[in-house]
């Protein structure tokens, strides 16, 4: 397969990192930005939601051609050289509106909307994403809720159950305020939506200003004709709660090993990113001693694909089975903020959904083929303790 992939995705985040403490691993010397300010943070999270607004066409950034998708400058995720999908493989498009509403001043919150399955609840394999959130941002989900869950269905805007610790599989995650927009490494590979399955917006908004925030979140999404995809992708999110960073800590890792839950036969690495929280200042995943993957920057994690991967890592193979090392480094004293602050009566700063007073350590890829078996199919969501 042509390893000049390309995966137009959105810069996400996620939920969690490791307890564990310090652990050497090779350094790559990989610079990012220690970004302190704006935006707190968080996590997956949601419920409440809404039948919203669902529409077979679009008002945004992306059009339809001749014989491809393309998508308009503001766009500007895509990749020059995205494998190009023919419009004459593409089903009608929908898209998802977030009922609009303002953050107050200082406020954090976490907003819902579910949509059901907007397919007339049919199976299909969506094939591109271009979602859009507002500026104040921390994150923006669209979940893909099964039965199971209970919030496959249609249900009203609102507050998220859970606020932002929530974990469920998602064929879209963006960090960054803006239009995203995913696609991947070929024209026939495609992440699988079934007949029972809703889709859900999750967003998260900080507002440190001084006057009211107005939100919106929208997303476009095209689907393939039947039969046209050939292989489907997944998503790997690995979380750990357990995590804590106690007083007096200064750049302490804090790592987690683990293999993903289900994956037992041979898969591909083809993108990969992290969530942090404000007090992290790198993050690192590794099989054995090979470092694969590194970022500094907790506000807006970049998503690496083969196309700027700074290591030259992707694509990665990965046998079955193959424990991932990934850690955070945090530091919790003085020079960060007042102990006063801290999420517990000692200073601790604990796992949870806040940027400002909880912590996270999360790595999450995007994989291929999709292994049948999963209780989240096509992704694989693992939450340790």
């Amino acid at each position: 397969m042509n390893k000049k992939w390309l995966l137009v995705m959105l810069a996400a985040g996620v939920v969690a990192c490791s307890s564990g403490s310090t652990n050497d691993f090779p350094n790559s010397g990989v610079s990012g930005d220690d970004d302190d300010s704006t935006n707190t943070d968080d996590d997956s999270g949601s419920s409440g939601s809404s039948s919203g607004s669902s529409s077979g066409s679009h008002s945004g950034s992306s059009k339809d051609s001749g014989s491809t998708v393309e998508v308009d400058a503001g766009s500007t995720s895509v990749y020059p050289d995205a494998a190009p999908i023919p419009t004459t493989e593409l089903g009608t498009p929908v898209e998802l509106k977030l009922d609009a509403f303002d953050v107050p001043p200082g406020g954090e919150v976490y907003k819902c909307q579910q949509f059901g399955n907007p397919f007339g609840n049919k199976a299909v394999d969506i094939v591109q994403l271009d979602g859009y959130m507002s500026p104040g941002s921390h994150h923006f989900f669209l979940f893909n809720m099964d039965s199971l869950s209970g919030r496959n269905k249609a249900a009203p805007f609102g507050d998220c159950i859970g606020k932002g610790i929530e974990f469920h599989p998602f064929p879209y995650l963006s960090q960054t305020p803006g239009h995203f927009v995913v696609t991947y490494p070929s024209a026939d590979m495609g992440y699988p939506i079934g007949t029972d399955h809703g889709l859900m917006i999750n967003v998260h908004y900080l507002n440190t200003s001084s006057k009211p925030l107005p939100v919106q979140a929208s997303i476009k999404i095209w689907p393939a004709n039947p039969g046209f995809v050939k292989t489907h992708v997944g998503t790997i999110f690995e979380n750990q709660t357990a995590l804590s960073v106690k007083w007096g800590e200064d750049h302490v890792w804090h790592p987690t090993t683990h293999a993903p839950t289900g994956l037992t036969k041979p898969y591909t690495i083809f993108s990969h990113w992290s969530h942090m929280h404000k007090w992290a200042t790198d993050f690192q995943m590794n099989i054995g001693n090979t470092m694969l993957y590194e970022e500094a920057d907790w506000g807006e994690p970049r998503l690496i694909t083969s196309v700027n991967d700074p290591l030259h890592k992707l694509p990665i193979e990965v046998p079955g089975n193959t424990p991932l090392t990934w850690r955070c480094q945090y530091t919790n004293n003085g020079s960060m903020f007042p102990k006063t602050t801290g999420a517990s009566a000692d200073g601790t700063l604990t796992f949870g959904d806040s940027a400002q007073f909880n912590v996270m350590c999360i790595y999450m890829a995007q994989y291929y083929p999709a292994q049948d078996g999963l209780p989240g199919y096509p992704d694989v969501v693992d939450v340790l303790q």
